[in-house]
């Protein structure tokens, strides 16, 4: 379940859609996303309890991951809001087709 999920969020551009005779020359090698303990973790941080701007980073196999569709606040650290806006608006709009 790891392959779609990293997909779906475009991890590291691993979502981008192209002939299946192009992925090795894309650098898209399976082995790399999905080895034999793969894993895709979510790490969040705020200051307190009562903080509302909520940022994180992804990791993919315990390594930092981008996530191309949406601007960083800093390296590999987004925030929440935009995460949760932007992914929700692409479900909406794959549920209406």
């Amino acid at each position: 379940m790891v392959m779609p999920l990293v997909c779906l969020l475009n991890l590291n551009g691993y979502g981008k859609q192209m002939p299946l005779d192009d992925l090795d020359k894309n650098g898209w090698l399976n082995y790399r996303i999905f080895p034999m303990a793969c894993n895709v973790q979510f790490i969040f941080y705020h200051k307190n309890d009562q903080d509302k701007d909520v940022i994180f980073k992804v990791l993919l196999n315990e390594d930092e991951a981008q996530l191309p569709d949406l601007k960083p606040v800093q390296g590999c650290y987004y925030k929440w809001s935009d995460f949760k806006d932007y992914f929700l608006k692409k479900i909406n709009d794959y549920e209406k087709k």
